[in-house]
């Protein structure tokens, strides 16, 4: 290994990490760079493509250091891919808390048997809402509370749970799934002081809204109008908010004592007793606004965890399968291989694993969480090279029925960013346009045209002066070409996303195939998605209209909420339906309509090429 690029003056130790980071996907050969503008350098070295896919071994000083071409093509491997490759493999991704890790920290933390076990206790309650499931539970709650008593209010003007739930609804909606995301409840509104009746969502954005705002608040008194509060929300660990598990231990202590004190002194029973200190600071604010009487706790009514219903699964491993995303089993894994047009050829099977372990990428809560934390340094970073505070830095959210509301909830709550540092309204920016650092979230670049419109619907109105900084959490090599070309126009704009996918046709596998290899890959895969991107990619609560068929048909459902919100830009036929239907039962035979006859023989051409 031989080191492919310099910098002058030497990179930062976080500057390296996002290198690291980044540059999965590229391709360098050698170069040197100047450093000074750091966001130049880290697209300007992610372009420079010459020699396919490359990883980041290691950063030394001013070198950059970076391992030969990794490719799914047999003509550089022989290699094969196992189902059980492929599931460890996205498990990895998800960052998952296991079991052992769990008992490891409560051990270590709580040595003493008995405080061991209320730890446990406590934090069974904490982790209720922690998957994406969790949010069945609070949207019937919702529901039973919207049919029975009223509408439930949340406020327009910034990223709160109701937007969020709002936008959840709108993704079950057009699925078609009958879930209680199926039935809207929440309804918004731009002025808090003009609500009359119904019941505002209260959150953490909503909190900080009336300790801001006592006019507000008397507003809530006089007119009898109700705070819904899903108990625990804050306080605990949601999707949108998972907190390392050192974090969790840290919070548990002093909540541990609490318990054990105030049971000493009560009657109260143990799981009250829990509930009461684990909400304790949403009813202390409540109280100091003298808001207690509108308070409204509404308890979602949780299902069993699964393995939780085994007379021998511990208390420990149901907190575990509540912090647990959405997984892949192998056994899914195998079916999908059963149900795909190309399932009668074994060779057709090794594509598709070799495919989905090269290019798959899964992003759990706490994957995203990981993102979202690396970004927010991110832009502090810039901002701090602008010499712009940080309280002028802010996130404005073009389309909250879209995923950039749910994106800037969760940055919001990660990372503890004030609520009026988000905006909808390009006019509520002050009137001091080169101090203020405009930043636009989003989950996935994937052409780039949707950020590209943001940025010329920006620029049309607030002119050149302001600062404008472009933060997907995940991007295409395609979108980040687009913003490479526009930043060389617009020194005042910065293309920075927190990861770098590339698309199928664009990886060396495919370029340096033959025509014979690229249908035979094409076939594999069914089709390439939204302008062939051809990724292999899934989120908590969506899968986009870029991924390849058989992704976007019989993977990503399986890792998103209620298996919903995944797009397929060309539905199976009613041919493909039958066989899926089938193979519950025996083994249908290959329809004489699916042609694989060039299968093997392209692969053999090029294993011998």
């Amino acid at each position: 290994m031989s080191p492919i690029a310099t910098f002058s003056p030497p990179i930062s130790s976080p500057t390296r990490s996002r290198f690291r980071e980044g540059i999965h996907g590229a391709a360098v050969s050698s170069a040197t760079f100047n450093a000074d503008n750091t966001d130049s350098v880290f697209q300007s070295l992610r372009l420079f493509a010459e020699n396919g896919e490359k990883s980041v071994q290691s950063v030394r000083g001013d070198v950059l250091q970076i391992s030969a071409p990794r490719s799914l093509s047999p003509r550089q491997s022989t290699l094969r891919v196992s189902a059980e490759q492929v599931v460890k493999k996205l498990e990895a991704q998800q960052r998952i808390i296991t079991v052992e890790a769990l008992e490891a920290a409560l051990l270590k933390n709580f040595p003493i048997p008995t405080d061991r076990e209320l730890a446990v206790k406590i934090l069974t309650q904490m982790t209720r809402f922690a998957n994406m499931k969790g949010l069945n539970a609070l949207q019937s709650a919702l529901v039973r509370y919207h049919n029975k008593t009223s509408r439930v209010i949340y406020y327009q003007g910034e990223p709160t749970l109701g937007s969020t739930l709002d936008y959840l609804s709108m993704k079950h909606k057009a699925s078609g799934i009958m879930h209680p995301f199926a039935n809207p409840v929440t309804t918004e509104v731009g002025d808090l002081n003009r609500v009359e009746s119904g019941a505002i969502l209260l959150d953490e954005p909503t909190k900080a809204r009336l300790q801001g705002d006592p006019q507000l608040c008397e507003h809530i008194r006089q007119n009898g109008i109700k705070l819904l509060y899903p108990e625990g929300w804050d306080e605990g660990v949601t999707p949108f908010h998972q907190p390392s598990l050192d974090a969790m231990m840290e919070k548990l202590a002093p909540m541990v004592a609490t318990v054990k004190q105030r049971q000493a002194h009560s009657s109260i029973n143990e799981d009250e007793v829990i509930q009461q200190v684990i909400s304790a600071p949403t009813r202390a604010l409540m109280q100091s606004l003298n808001l207690e009487d509108s308070l409204v706790l509404i308890e979602p009514l949780f299902p069993l965890v699964p393995s939780f219903k085994k007379n021998n699964t511990s208390p420990v491993q149901k907190v575990a399968d509540q912090l647990a995303p959405n997984r892949l089993s192998l056994e899914e894994l195998e079916k999908a291989l059963t149900v795909f047009p190309g399932r009668a050829n074994p060779e057709q099977k090794q594509l598709i694993l070799k495919i989905l372990n090269e290019q798959a990428e899964v992003y759990s809560p706490m994957r995203l969480k990981g993102l979202i934390q690396e970004k927010h340094q991110d832009i502090l970073a810039q901002a701090k090279q602008l010499d712009i505070q940080p309280q002028a830095i802010f996130y404005y959210i073009d389309e909250k029925k879209k995923s950039y509301g749910l994106i800037n909830y969760q940055y919001a709550q990660v990372n503890s960013v004030r609520p009026q540092q988000f905006i909808e309204r390009l006019d509520a920016l002050p009137d001091t346009p080169d101090k203020n650092l405009v930043v636009v979230l989003d989950d996935l670049a994937s052409s780039g045209d949707s950020l590209l419109d943001v940025y010329h619907k920006m620029r049309e109105q607030l002119g050149g002066k302001v600062h404008l900084y472009f933060a997907p959490l995940v991007s295409t090599n395609k979108a980040v070409e687009v913003f490479h070309d526009l930043q060389k126009k617009d020194a005042r704009c910065t293309y920075c996303p927190g990861q770098v996918v590339t698309v199928f046709q664009d990886q060396d596998s495919y370029r340096q195939a033959s025509p014979e290899f690229k249908a035979t890959l094409k076939q594999a895969v069914i089709h390439l998605g939204h302008r062939e991107n051809g990724l292999s990619l899934a989120f908590p609560y969506m899968a986009p209209d870029n991924n390849n068929g058989f992704f976007a048909r019989h993977i990503a459902p399986l890792f998103t909420l209620n298996k919903s919100g995944c797009k397929d830009i060309d539905p199976p036929s009613p041919l493909e339906k039958t066989v899926q239907s089938s193979s519950a039962g025996a083994p249908a035979k290959e329809p004489s309509t699916v042609d694989l006859s060039g299968v093997q023989a392209a692969l053999r051409g090029n294993r011998e090429g």
